[in-house]
């Protein structure tokens, strides 16, 4: 073979691995209600703090996703609350619980471009449903 042609056939092989990788799988899962150890995620990383999107990023990459494409607040949910629900919260970002003026997370989608791994054992998230 003359080299151009190992050249092409190089460049051609490169080519497919790289098309191949830019086309990986997005994963996604749904928790609803999303549950650590059978109790609700609160909205707040810690007490008054960092609430919202970050919390829902910080529970998915948890469960092994990169981050979060939607949440939803106790505050902002319509309709009956998905059983397992649970007033008392634990705030992801220091562990501890929350017992009075707790906002749960009723719902966390997840969601990554390629799979990632956690450490995590999975059953220490509840309530899995769909893609």
């Amino acid at each position: 073979m003359s080299t151009l042609f190992r050249l092409a056939a190089a460049t051609i092989g490169l080519l497919a691995i790289l098309s191949g990788a830019a086309m990986a799988a997005t994963t996604s899962a749904t928790f609803s209600p999303p549950l650590i150890r059978a109790v609700s995620p609160d909205a707040c990383l810690t007490p008054g703090g960092d609430c919202g999107k970050t919390t829902a990023d910080a529970f998915c990459k948890a469960a092994g996703f990169q981050e979060s494409r939607k949440h939803v607040p106790l505050s902002a949910w319509k309709g009956a609350l998905p059983s397992g629900v649970t007033m008392k919260t634990i705030y992801l970002g220091n562990g501890k619980t929350c017992g009075r003026e707790c906002q749960p997370l009723v719902l966390i989608a997840c969601y990554s471009s390629s799979p990632t791994f956690s450490a995590t054992s999975s059953s220490d998230f509840g309530t899995v449903t769909g893609p």
